[in-house]
């Protein structure tokens, strides 16, 4: 999977982050049902993809919340 960088999430409406969430968090399944099965041979990526999920949470919850001042 070829993660979006922060300037392209920012860029998105809150329906495509959604599901590029989504997609991160299949992605992510199928990362750790192949480390189960001794199969993934970059058991870094795992780590990666959680930090993608956590930047994409991040931007869609900057936008609900009215920062506090």
């Amino acid at each position: 999977m070829k993660y979006k960088t922060l300037d392209e999430l920012a860029m998105l409406d809150p329906a495509d982050l959604a599901k590029e969430c989504n997609k991160a968090s299949l992605f992510l399944l199928e990362l750790r049902m192949k480390k189960a099965g001794n199969e993934l041979k970059q058991t870094h990526s795992i780590r990666e993809c959680r930090r993608y999920i956590a930047q994409i949470r991040t931007i869609e919850s900057s936008r609900v919340t009215p920062e506090l001042a």
